[in-house]
């Protein structure tokens, strides 16, 4: 069985990098999901 290890200087950091990359796409496709399903007012105050 293969276990990754972390060596090195910025091993930890790359890491970190690595998992950021990964879930930040998903974050954005959540966020814009979610924002385009509010109901927001057709009014002067909604847009403010």
């Amino acid at each position: 069985m293969f276990v990754p290890k972390l060596k090195g200087n910025g091993a930890v950091a790359d890491a970190i990098a690595l998992l950021g990359a990964l879930i930040m796409p998903h974050n954005l496709f959540l966020h814009s999901a979610l924002v385009l399903s509010r109901k927001i007012p057709g009014s002067k105050r909604g847009i403010n």
